[in-house]
């Protein structure tokens, strides 16, 4: 079935649209991570998920980096934190890394469709719980854990994280409901499903994927007319 004119330029606009909020968040993010990495030091050389020790006004504790992800967790982090509680975050934020999360953070940037961002939402509390769940596995680091959440969000609670980066709390609003499934965790140990945060990132996914085929022709006939004009 062939898509109108209208359509295809209706798509290949939200395909624009997406590339700009990709790019612009990689670029932010890129910035940021500069920043936050400059003075810092590798506490573990040889682990496959590297882990910097950043200084004080750096995020309190998160992974950043979409290719090659990294953990990084600020001076102020490691000095309230207890070492218990700071092995439990950092299997925490591990977890997202090999995950691939900001990754996935980026495929919705790339999808502009209405309806992304409490989509993105919903996605978000998902990692958060699979990450949970994949730092615990006794009831005592379940108490590690929920005690790290509560010292980390008194850390730095105004500091933004950026776009494409994935912190031990996303959300303050989402601390109560964490913090009572982790000290619940001794009579009720669940697990959120591996793949119940897939369906998430499927839509856009798919939705990326429709425009780059519904706009395929005309991106070539662009790309075409940009290199005349370039050899001209």
């Amino acid at each position: 079935m062939k898509l109108s004119a209208q359509c295809r330029l209706c798509c290949l606009a939200l395909l624009a649209a997406g590339i700009v909020q990709a790019a612009s968040a990689q670029m932010r993010t890129s910035r940021a991570l500069m920043q936050w990495l400059d003075g810092s030091t590798v506490m573990d050389p040889k682990a496959a998920v590297p882990v910097f020790r950043t200084r004080t006004d750096a995020p309190s504790l998160t992974v950043a980096g979409v290719r090659e992800p990294k953990v990084l967790i600020s001076e102020a982090a490691i000095a309230a934190l207890t070492p218990q509680e700071l092995r439990t975050a950092l299997k925490h934020e591990i977890a997202h890394a090999r995950s691939y999360d900001n990754l996935k953070k980026l495929l919705f940037r790339l999808s502009a469709f209405p309806g992304m961002g409490s989509l993105e939402r919903a996605w978000t509390e998902q990692t958060e719980l699979a990450a949970d769940d994949a730092a615990v596995s006794c009831f005592g680091d379940a108490l590690d854990l929920a005690g790290a959440l509560i010292k980390v969000s008194r850390l730095n609670p105004s500091k933004a994280q950026a776009a494409l980066t994935t912190g031990l709390l996303h959300s303050s609003t989402a601390l109560g409901a964490r913090v009572q499934r982790l000290v619940s965790w001794e009579n009720h140990p669940v697990s959120a499903p591996e793949s119940t945060h897939w369906r998430y990132t499927l839509p856009s996914v798919a939705g990326t994927l429709f425009l780059v085929v519904s706009t395929y022709s005309s991106v070539l006939t662009g790309l075409h007319a940009v290199t005349e004009w370039l050899v001209r």
